[in-house]
Order: C-alpha cells, then structure tokens, then sequence
C-alpha cells in the first residue's frame, strides 16, 4: 500500500502509522531558544536535479539539433529532385 497524498509526495508514516522509508525530511530542527519563536526557512539545493535537468537539456538540444539537420538534408534532396525533373519546389 503506498502512502503518496494528493500531491503525489511521500507522506512520513504509512498508512498503518509505520514510519514510510520512502520518506526524505530534509530539514534540520533547531533547539528552541528560551522565549522566542521562529521560523527559519531554508533553500534546499538539489544538486543531482540540477546536473538530470541539464542532461535532459542536452539531450533535448541533440534531438532538435538531429531533427534540424535531417531537415536541412531533406529540403536539398527536394531542391536537387525538383532541379533534376524540373517540378516546382518551393521552400
């Protein structure tokens, strides 16, 4: 049984009140101070998404780059069949 809420994120215990070892807390709780409260909010740098998020932009770039070069070799197949037989081409 999974314990995923609404939002598709893993929820820290399972439905039957067992800690989920799926779950991840990232953050760090500091010792309260004698007559203050606070909230310190803190940015979490996920370092390995960055570096899948720029494999997945140059993975994108090569598959456009692919796709724009067979493009290009296609137009002057068609402008070299259209030359030879002399049928109307235009770009």
């Amino acid at each position: 049984m999974n314990s995923f809420n609404n939002s598709g994120n893993f929820e820290k215990k399972t439905v039957d009140g067992k800690e989920n070892p799926k779950y991840v807390d990232l953050l760090e709780e500091d010792k309260p101070l004698s007559g203050q409260k606070f909230a310190c909010v803190s940015f979490v740098s996920p370092e390995s998404i960055i570096k899948q998020k720029e494999m997945y932009y140059f993975d994108s770039f090569l598959k456009k780059w692919d796709f724009n070069k067979s493009m290009e070799k296609f137009v002057q197949f068609l402008n070299f069949i259209s030359f030879k037989y002399s049928v109307s081409f235009e770009d």
